[in-house]
């Protein structure tokens, strides 16, 4: 193109104005809205189905099953009308938690109950059965709590290899206060910490640009089956 050369464009007929006036119309419509929410829960499940077989569990060859938290979650999936717009809901306890992240204190018990890694030295043999379970599941473990460090052990009776202090003045039957110093050579099935922290995980839902453009989809779906329908 020449330097002095100029592009001329003609809009014989604006597209625009009506399109975008029918998309208003679609949002104002309960009929578009139910449309778009239908549309958006089947978009939201399938991310979560896509996320749950993609990010296999990583101790898999370990033995950990799988607690597919995710897919569950996609069963939770709901989409409804609301007299303003559309709301998209997960109604699944964990979700929350692995998306945004936090801290996770105890609430009915001193302290939470983290499963061992099944390749620790002092894993139990059977410890990949404690993933994705209560420990309210066996009944053939018994505490052990490291000094004063606050952090103890949930360790198998019949498959205990552990130096453990002889202190037993303090806790019910059962329960043995370990100096700290000892050392604990297996049989662990789960970690007793105070507290511990999921990382933030945002992938596992759709960005906010991948709703919108879903929804701007399936507002053009309904309204091109809205015109074909009164044979515009």
């Amino acid at each position: 193109m020449s330097a002095g050369a100029s592009v001329t464009i003609n809009i014989s007929r604006d597209e625009a104005t009506p399109y975008i006036e029918r998309l208003i119309e679609v949002m104002e419509s309960v009929d578009g809205r139910k449309v778009i929410a239908r549309g958006l829960e089947r978009d939201v499940r399938d991310h979560l189905i896509r996320f749950n077989a993609q990010n296999p569990n990583r101790n898999a060859a370990a033995g950990w099953r799988r607690t597919n938290v995710v897919a569950d979650a996609a069963n939770a999936t709901h989409g409804e009308a609301t007299a303003e717009g559309v709301r998209i809901s997960i109604n699944h306890p964990m979700i929350g938690l692995r998306y945004f992240g936090g801290t996770v204190t105890p609430v009915k018990a001193k302290l939470l109950a983290i499963p061992i890694d099944p390749a620790h030295p002092a894993a139990d043999p059977q410890a990949a059965e404690a993933y994705g379970q209560s420990p309210r599941a066996f009944h053939h473990l018994r505490l052990v709590m490291f000094g004063k460090s606050g952090v103890g052990a949930l360790i198998a009776r019949n498959r205990t290899d552990i130096a453990i202090g002889a202190d037993r003045r303090k806790g019910r039957e059962g329960r043995k206060r370990a100096k700290q110093g000892n050392t604990i050579h297996g049989g662990i099935y789960y970690w007793l910490v105070q507290r511990a922290t999921v990382r933030a995980n945002p992938a596992i839902l759709p960005t906010d640009a991948a709703i919108q453009q879903s929804a701007a989809t399936h507002a053009a779906d309904y309204i091109e089956t809205a015109t074909t329908s009164k044979g515009e």
